[in-house]
């Protein structure tokens, strides 16, 4: 039996709980606790706006504090840290760039081993084999630094990034992804990279049949990231390295579910693996610093030259009860038990707050006013304290975003003509989207075709309206392919029709399934299928009352250069009338036919193919195949349409057309690309270039241009 101490002494507790007690009492014959000495000279309370004006507040006291004295203790304490190591960690490391000072800190709370860096995406990696995943995040793991891709040349990450993003699909599976990546071309060293990949998706499906312990599945996991580069060609930090011995120890804990003495597949594993790494604390082991990032009760006796408190306000200090569900209240509260009985909750507050207040020189101690929109007010404990203004306590304005945002302006501006296009030197996409941005804005033309920005495709739901207005057109291409004539549309009766377009759609919607996922469900394509019958017929009734007319071509591809600047073009439709041929494009959308005209015509797809015809002809129309408001819109010689857009001007407009698509042509040809908008209608859709043309500071450029000229 061991005999009792004569006396033990106990420092740091706000609040002993009846085991200990009752151990402290049977080890010791007198516990005396130790009484430290006031050493507090000023304590303050701040009140700032919000949460985010608190953090960024304290963060820069400390930092102002380490530069006054590097040798000084300082301490911060953020209640609930745990929920929020990463915000604190970040906003004190921008206030410590902000001011040049450098230097470590120290953080009390760990974060789940699963949200580390290398960890995670070490996860990410094994989960992808069987889950599906957003596109964001398959485009993450092909930027991210610890995989393969790491391994490829930035071209080669974008190519993947923007085949990846062609799918238009909120979600893909391990297969979708490793088609999109290794569809494209690679250098051979690129595709020995990649070779890991290529093997993995081969095995897939035979790795998704496979049962087998946790041991096995561990072994498999760390073949797998093995395989794939994890983690990463660069050398590990120290943080890297300890999470790597993180994720070695993890991958130990869970061969120990073999104990279960069951087999699970892949999909099991990964979750059970997860799930470890969910509730595997990992805390960063760090030398000793001057700042120490503390919870509420990890600073219990703990000496410090400067403190701040934050969140204290009155639903953090004293806490609120909070009664467990499991046991009876009354016996809760008979045993004092933690967050049962409000006297002992305040009596704990009490004590925290003064144990601070004595272990610290200069405590300052802040709340927010505003939670969201929810009103705070200071604790009760504190509303005696002297209350400080927020520049006070500073010194200074208190910044809201890192000084690395902020720079002084550098640019340089002088003049600077696009260079001459060369078709020898560079090759461009051309078509009639060309002289419609041009027409536009010559600066976004350039943007466009010759320098090739172009916007990332975005995540739809179902059909967009391009897709929908490609299924008209080749739905309409099939029907005509096989009728030519307009006599042959007659001779058919309304059912004959109906069989044929309903036959048709059924087969454009199952080739058109084979890339969009949304048409493989019945219910949605039967929608489609639906929609697509009802315009096409209507806009086919509309056809039936033309005069008789010959097809004579249905996708004509026709060349027209500009010197240099050859521009392909295809026609969805060349009918002959009466020894006439009109040009007819579909077009599913609102049409205005005075966007055609002028010395910029807003509009010029229609005039450039009139203009590039070969032989010439006499008339161009849209056909505007819109539920509801299906008609021809057009010009042509007088005569030859049935509506009234017949024009016996049709050799001026063709005139006119000559000279603005030529002017414009030259414009491009020259590398004219001047920050100019000629069609706003069609400058707002091209938001994604403002970066680039940098519009939004026009007013800023020509002032800072007017004072150069000034002061010269």
């Amino acid at each position: 039996m061991l005999l009792k101490e004569p006396q033990l002494y106990l420092y740091g507790f706000q609040s002993i709980p009846p085991r200990l007690e009752s151990l402290l009492s049977a080890a010791s014959v007198t516990n005396n606790v130790i009484q430290v000495e006031d050493k507090n000279l000023t304590t303050s309370v701040v009140r700032a706006k919000d949460s985010d004006e608190e953090l960024r507040c304290a963060a820069a006291w400390v930092v102002s504090r380490l530069a006054d004295n590097p040798y000084a203790r300082i301490g911060l304490v953020a209640p609930k840290l745990n929920h929020s190591v990463a915000r604190v960690t970040r906003v004190l490391d921008e206030a410590l760039q902000n001011n040049g000072v450098k230097s470590t800190f120290n953080v009390s709370a760990g974060i789940p081993l699963s949200d580390t860096s290398l960890v995670n995406s070490g996860l990410n990696l094994l989960n992808c084999l069987t889950s599906t995943k957003p596109v964001q995040e398959w485009i993450e793991i092909v930027h991210n630094p610890y995989w393969l891709f790491d391994d490829l040349s930035m071209q080669s990450r974008i190519d993947v990034e923007v085949n990846v993003r062609k799918t238009r699909q909120f979600e893909l599976n391990f297969n979708e992804f490793c088609h999109r990546v290794l569809s494209l071309k690679y250098h051979e060293d690129e595709q020995q990279v990649l070779k890991p990949l290529a093997t993995l998706w081969h095995q897939r499906r035979v790795q998704g049949r496979l049962r087998q312990d946790f041991s096995s599945w561990a072994l498999f996991f760390a073949h797998t990231l093995t395989q794939f580069g994890w983690p990463g060609p660069a050398t590990l930090n120290s943080v890297e390295f300890q999470q790597k011995e993180a994720w070695q120890r993890l991958l130990e804990n869970f061969c120990g579910l073999d104990n279960l003495g069951i087999q699970v597949g892949l999909k099991t594993a990964t979750k059970y693996l997860g799930q470890l790494a969910h509730d595997s604390v990992f805390h960063c082991k760090t030398e000793d610093a001057p700042i120490q990032i503390l919870g509420m009760l990890e600073g219990g006796g703990l000496q410090f030259d400067s403190l701040w408190i934050m969140g204290m306000d009155s639903h953090t200090l004293p806490a609120s009860t909070s009664i467990n569900p499991l046991l009876p209240a009354e016996f809760q509260r008979l045993h004092a038990m933690p967050h049962s009985v409000p006297e002992r909750e305040l009596t704990i507050a009490q004590n925290i707050l003064s144990d601070y207040r004595k272990n610290s020189t200069e405590l300052v101690i802040s709340y927010p006013a505003h939670d969201g929109e929810e009103g705070r007010q200071p604790s009760p404990l504190i509303s005696h304290i002297p209350r400080v203004s927020v520049d006070r306590i500073l010194d200074k304005d208190l910044v809201p975003f890192p000084q690395t945002m902020v720079k002084p302006y550098q640019a340089e501006l002088y003049e600077d003509n696009g260079p001459i296009y060369d078709k020898n030197k560079e090759t461009i996409s051309t078509g009639s989207n060309l002289f419609k941005h041009q027409a536009a804005c010559p600066f976004n033309a350039f943007a466009i075709h010759r320098l090739k920005a172009r916007a990332l495709e975005e995540p739809i739901f179902g059909l967009s309206a391009l897709d929908r207005g490609s299924i008209v057109h080749d739905i309409l291409f099939e029907l005509w392919s096989k009728w030519k004539r307009a006599a042959y549309l007659h001779q058919l009766s309304q059912k004959d029709i109906s069989d044929q377009l309903c036959n048709v759609t059924s087969q454009v919607l199952d080739q058109w399934a084979a890339h969009h996922i949304i048409l493989r469900g019945d219910r949605y394509r039967t929608l489609e299928a639906l929609r697509l019958e009802k315009l096409i017929q209507e806009w086919l009734d509309l056809e039936r009352n033309r005069p008789l007319f010959e097809v004579q071509e249905l996708e004509r591809k026709q060349v027209i250069s500009f010197g240099d600047l050859d521009v392909t073009l295809r026609f969805d439709r060349l009918d002959k009338i009466n020894d006439q041929l009109i040009v007819i494009d579909y077009k599913t959308g609102t049409i205005n036919p005075r966007h055609w005209h002028g010395d910029r015509p807003k509009d010029p797809q229609l005039p450039l193919y009139v203009v590039a015809s070969e032989p010439p002809v006499d008339g161009c129309v849209f056909a505007q195949i819109k539920g509801g408001a299906v008609k021809f819109l057009g010009l042509a010689d007088e005569g030859l349409l049935a509506q009234q857009n017949s024009s016996s001007d049709w050799k001026t407009s063709v005139t006119e057309w000559q000279l603005g698509i030529t002017s414009l042509a030259q414009e491009f040809s020259q590398g004219t690309a001047i920050m100019e908008v000629h069609n706003p209608s069609v400058f707002q859709y091209q938001s994604t270039l403002l970066p680039l043309n940098r519009w939004s500071e026009v007013d800023f450029i020509n002032e800072f241009i007017a004072d150069t000229e000034a002061n010269q």
